[in-house]
């Protein structure tokens, strides 16, 4: 079996952080799935960031990234 790329890992802990916010809001079909991508994708590029920034495992820094991102997307929309 081929194992996964970090960046795959990353991005899918990342999208995983997206989704597990997405249970918590009260939204549309169109604007959730909207709201799903805007949090999964910015905590994609910022969650290397953020891991070389507090020395975070890449992984959790992208799901955290992601959970909250998700509050940030919907705050600012």
């Amino acid at each position: 079996m081929k194992e996964l790329t970090p960046e795959v890992v990353n991005a899918g802990a990342s999208f995983l952080g997206s989704f597990t916010a997405l249970l918590f809001l009260k939204e549309g079909g169109l604007r959730s799935a909207a709201f799903f991508v805007a949090g999964g994708g910015m905590a994609c590029l910022l969650g290397p960031h953020l891991a070389k920034f507090t020395g975070l495992p890449p992984t959790f820094a992208g799901w955290l990234l992601g959970a909250f991102g998700m509050a940030v997307v919907t705050k600012v929309f």
